[in-house]
């Protein structure tokens, strides 16, 4: 007779998300929100619960009305810290696109995230139940 055994594991993953503006709700709040460690350099810090390490790139010059030729574009992984911020309201605060990986980095965000106006990198705990193994 064999019965099974269900095993309860957690990962630290980190988030990735981008967009073009912070949704309704998300509010600067104290640095010390924010001071989970990132999972692929743990001298950096990936938001907290409910929290996330906003970033933005700067925004490119507008061309000059005399000027010919167009700017040279900014650098795609040159970004400003903005500080610790919280979920929206109702939902993310950044909903453009999102990524996960246990091995993040605020630089791994950066780049996944060089089309938008901002990024930030959220700590989660995901919680797995392995229902592979039977005991007999």
């Amino acid at each position: 007779m064999s019965s099974s055994n269900n095993e309860v594991s957690s990962v630290n993953i980190s988030q990735c998300y981008c967009g073009n503006a912070l949704e309704l709700g998300s509010v600067p709040t104290a640095e010390t929100g924010c001071n989970l460690p990132c999972g692929g350099d743990h001298a950096e810090t990936c938001g907290g619960e409910s929290k996330l390490n906003l970033y933005a790139f700067p925004a490119l010059a507008a061309p000059s009305p005399t000027s010919s030729s167009a700017p040279a574009p900014t650098d795609p992984v040159t970004y400003s810290n903005e500080g610790c911020y919280t979920e929206a309201t109702t939902g993310r605060a950044l909903t453009g696109k999102v990524s996960y990986d246990d091995l993040m980095t605020v630089a791994k965000c950066a780049a996944a995230c060089s089309s938008y106006a901002y990024f930030g990198v959220e700590y989660a705990v995901e919680v797995r139940l392995d229902r592979s193994r039977e005991w007999t």
